[in-house]
């Protein structure tokens, strides 16, 4: 006789999930690197904007889209751009720079009111694939303007002789108003007779030099601070010494 076959409630069934994986077994998920990287820039890119100050737009584009669309900004009022909205397009000596890889440091451009802008365009990859751009918008329209201004005040104009200025200090004046006076004399300091370094003094207090110049007439001169005094008594005025 066959044998009766056993209860369906006592049959050992196998169920399964909606994958088709054993139920029970626990599986390891697998960590999403591209997502991984994408929400800690969601949260990292509004905090920088807010860091480096009002003037400064930093962008998240989602790199699924032709253009890649805005996933994350901060500062947004600068080019009055929000999430969802298209990435511009960027061109390297006419070309289209879609699925840039090397980022793009530094250059100008302009926002969609005409104000000039400095723009970093930073590709991020996973696993060789461009997943999205970080770009960081740094208004200069003022500085550029600012800087117009100020080389309008600080260039000269072009000559074609050349023009060179020295600054003279007092003991300069004193050193070449006696050399000079010398000069017109054909003698030699040391050889002055009294009569011509009293005229000497004379000569020097009355273009204004001689205040404080004690010291330095004396020594160029080859007589004491004291035969100076001696002199400056003799001639109309009185020391200014």
């Amino acid at each position: 006789m066959p044998r009766p076959s056993r209860p369906l409630s006592r049959q050992k069934r196998k169920s399964t999930d909606a994958s088709g994986r054993a139920a029970g077994r626990n599986v390891r998920a697998v960590p999403d690197s591209r997502q991984a990287k994408l929400g800690l820039l969601d949260e990292l890119v509004p905090m920088l904007a807010r860091a480096i100050g009002p003037l400064c737009e930093v962008v998240l584009h989602e790199n699924t889209s032709r253009p890649p669309t805005i996933r994350a900004i901060g500062n947004g009022h600068i080019s009055g751009r929000g999430v969802g909205d298209l990435m511009s397009k960027v061109f390297v000596d006419g070309k289209d720079m879609s699925d840039l890889k090397t980022p793009l440091f530094n250059y100008l451009s302009r926002l969609p009111d005409g104000r000039q802008h400095r723009v970093s365009l930073i590709p991020i990859l996973d696993r060789g694939k461009v997943i999205a751009y970080v770009a960081v918008n740094f208004v200069v329209q003022d500085i550029v303007l600012a800087q117009q201004a100020l080389s309008l005040l600080v260039n000269a104009e072009s000559r074609e002789e050349a023009i060179e200025e020295a600054f003279l200090t007092p003991g300069d004046v004193i050193q070449k108003l006696v050399d000079e006076r010398l000069h017109d004399q054909g003698r030699l300091a040391a050889l002055l007779d009294k009569s011509e370094r009293i005229e000497l003094l004379r000569y020097l207090r009355e273009r204004g030099v001689f205040r404080g110049a004690v010291d330095q007439v004396a020594s160029m001169l080859r007589v004491s601070r004291a035969a100076i005094y001696n002199y400056l008594r003799e001639c109309k005025g009185g020391p200014e010494a």
